[in-house]
């Protein structure tokens, strides 16, 4: 009897016999689809110096007589190449974990295949250079009762690697078109032979985007560099990175692809020992917005449009991080909203220029996590404007990240046409007529509209203001042509705002400033001015008050008892400015006797417990 039927000698006869029919009807199988040389487990084979030694191309099987049962096994490589290793259970159900082991080492594992719960078998491929290795299985649903298991280890190519040290011998690899940001493709396995060896694949991308290649380094030498380049059909050179340093990172290259074609993947190496294995993973994802590095090539906007795009990888032609430029026409000045969705939390920078290519307005923006960003441009001019858009997150060392893909939605649109526009300026202060009705918006937080219009002195100004659609908190001010500020008042909804001009006569500025965070705040005003240049029997109207001057010599005001008048005084000056009536409390129903006073111009004035001032301008004949 063998080592191996000792193994379950122990067993009842009929348990027995229906175990070693189980496993010969698993070894016939096996020959029908394998054809090769079978050999059975020899126990004990726990530990590393007991592995049992095997040939590539044996098939062999063997049992988990407990719960964690590992069994080791030893083989040797003569000639490189790729090998498949196929692990499979006689029941579905069993877990079966296998490790393949560095050369003449078992304390670490180079690969790791699983036989899941489930699948009868599980494979990987991997390719070797010559050598011995170790290969363990191990015993993974914690079962009491017998577990047999077959594997193959057989190579099925010669050693690609040792051919594939030119363009034109480059071993073919694949992506997958619809593979989408962090899905994975497919890992390829590989090893530099010796010195200086050079290592060349093939790929075919599909269309414009973003490839981007994995190498998950496996222990080295601290000082252990991996260079990787980047080559297009014509074996012109595109990027190059270097993965060095700590090996327990997962290191990229990452690069914008602007057509589809064939390109070519070199990896290297300075590693100066004549076996060094590797793997990496090729990703591609793809962006029609690509390649709008420059200005020249910006992905053109249309209004009201939403684009889907990428941002991230080093650009092929600064070899820095990549840059999305976007151009759109603006037909009518106004305010233009920029809107950008990002599931992620990152620091983007936007940056929009004219049509000269001049800086207009630079701005760094933190993007919260699940949330919509909004800015609100004010285009003064018409004509086409460019948007670049970069991603400013750092990585822990303060670096921006060169292996973040961030994908994001974009969307511009003039939200408001408006004619009076750009007018932030003194210089470019919009000129307005009394009575003239403007519609305009404040496009966002601190935005401010400024307007010219002449007034003569002791005019009083009304500024009739209404919010579309709602009230948003802004702030009036009356200012010289200076710039001083005569007037200022914060509002949070419509409503009229009264000014006593007491300057000489000329230009004045009305400036209106959007406090609200919410941008895009529309509104429409109108102004009213009354010089109240009044003769017998004139009457002037002003807010809840009215002034009459009869020839009787009374002067008669009637407030209608409106509260803003509570408390009010009044006096009276003359075209000197010298009083000649003193402040006094004003009442509901006014009968001044003004028969003593010199024919003249006079000034009536109500002064509010507001602190507004009504300014009523009178002729004695």
């Amino acid at each position: 009897m063998n080592r191996a039927n000792q193994k379950t000698s122990f067993l009842p006869n009929k348990l027995t016999l229906n175990l070693n029919a189980m496993r010969l009807f698993l070894i016939n199988l096996s020959l029908l689809f394998y054809c090769t040389a079978i050999n059975a487990e020899m126990e004990p084979n726990d530990h590393c110096n007991e592995a049992n030694p095997i040939q590539p191309g044996e098939f062999i099987s063997g049992n988990f007589d407990r719960m964690h049962d590992r069994d080791f096994y030893r083989f040797h490589v003569s000639q490189g190449g790729t090998y498949v290793f196929t692990v499979s259970g006689a029941d579905a159900s069993e877990t079966i974990h296998s490790t393949i082991y560095y050369l003449n080492d078992c304390n670490g594992g180079l690969i790791s295949i699983v036989k899941p719960s489930g699948l009868i078998s599980g494979s990987i491929h991997y390719i070797f250079d010559t050598g011995t290795y170790y290969f363990s299985l191990q015993e993974g649903n914690n079962k009491l009762n017998l577990n047999f298991y077959t594997f193959n280890i057989k190579l099925i190519n010669d050693d690609i690697f040792e051919v594939n040290n030119s363009f034109e011998n480059a071993s073919l690899i694949s992506i997958d078109s619809l593979y989408v940001a962090y899905l994975l493709g497919n890992y390829y396995f590989g090893n530099f032979h010796n010195f200086n060896d050079i290592d060349y694949y093939k790929l075919f991308i599909p269309a414009k985007g973003i490839l981007k290649i994995n190498l998950p380094l496996v222990p080295h030498d601290p000082d252990f560099i991996i260079k990787v380049s980047l080559y297009d059909s014509l074996y012109n050179f595109i990027t190059r990175d270097c993965i060095c340093g700590n090996t327990s990172l997962v290191e990229y290259l990452q690069t914008v692809i602007c057509d589809a074609g064939t390109y070519y993947i070199l990896i290297e190496s300075n590693e100066k020992q004549s076996y060094s294995p590797y793997h990496f993973i090729a990703r591609f994802i793809p962006d029609s917005t690509e390649c709008n590095e420059e200005p020249e090539s910006a992905f053109h906007l249309e209004n009201t449009q939403t684009i889907s795009a990428y941002s991230g990888g080093i650009s092929s032609s600064t070899l820095e991080n990549e840059i999305d430029w976007y151009s759109f026409e603006v037909a009518e000045e106004g305010v233009f909203n920029l809107s950008i969705e990002r599931a992620d939390t990152f620091i983007y920078e936007i940056v929009l220029y004219n049509q000269k290519k001049e800086e207009v307005i630079r701005t760094n923006y933190t993007f919260s996590l699940g949330l919509a960003a909004f800015k609100d441009y004010a285009l003064c001019e018409t004509g086409k404007y460019y948007l670049s858009l970069s991603d400013r997150t750092a990585n822990p060392c303060g670096v921006p990240h060169k292996s973040r893909i961030l994908k994001y939605q974009l969307k511009l649109q003039n939200v408001f046409p408006d004619i009076y526009e750009c007018n932030n300026k003194y210089s470019t202060a919009t000129p307005i007529s009394t009575n003239a009705l403007v519609c305009a918006a404040l496009a966002s937080y601190r935005d401010t509209d400024l307007y010219r219009i002449f007034l003569y002195q002791y005019d009083t100004l009304i500024l009739n203001i209404d919010s579309i659609p709602e009230s948003f908190p802004y702030e009036a001010a009356i200012l010289t042509y200076s710039g001083i500020h005569l007037f200022k008042t914060n509002y949070s909804e419509s409503g009229r705002i009264y000014f006593v001009n007491k300057q000489p006569p000329g230009y004045f500025y009305l400036r209106l400033a959007n406090l609200s965070l919410l941008a895009n705040n529309k509104y429409c005003i109108n102004l009213e001015t009354h010089s109240f240049l009044t003769s017998v029997d004139g009457i002037v109207k002003n807010h809840n008050a009215a002034l009459r001057y009869q020839d009787t010599g009374i002067l008669q005001l009637s407030t209608n008892k409106h509260d803003e008048f509570r408390n009010a005084n009044y006096f009276i000056i003359n075209s000197l400015g010298i009083v000649t009536q003193a402040p006094t409390k004003l009442p509901d129903d006014l009968k001044l006797d003004i028969n003593n006073l010199p024919a003249g111009v006079y000034h009536f004035i109500i002064g509010t417990r507001l602190n507004d001032q009504y300014h009523f301008k009178f002729i004695k004949l």
